[in-house]
């Protein structure tokens, strides 16, 4: 309590005004906005991502396999002459 007592004054004298001057509360909260904002962009991009790659998917054709061997087969064949 003694060194308290002692220490306190020139705390709040010297160093409580300098750490006040350093205040960065606005700076972080400005990043912090931003960092959300970011965070929005890129849960927008990620569903376009996700929509453009299941749209992908769709478009591939299907291949039948029984289908593909008789093309094969019947190209074969009209080849050799059969």
């Amino acid at each position: 309590h003694i060194v308290q007592e002692a220490v306190q004054p020139v705390y709040d004298d010297k160093v409580l005004p300098s750490v006040e001057k350093i205040d960065i509360t606005p700076l972080l909260e400005a990043l912090l906005a931003k960092l959300d904002e970011l965070k929005g962009e890129l849960d927008t991009e990620l569903d376009t991502v996700n929509d453009s790659y299941r749209e992908m998917i769709d478009a591939i054709p299907t291949i039948d396999p029984l289908d593909l061997a008789g093309d094969v087969a019947g190209a074969i064949g009209g080849s050799i002459g059969f």
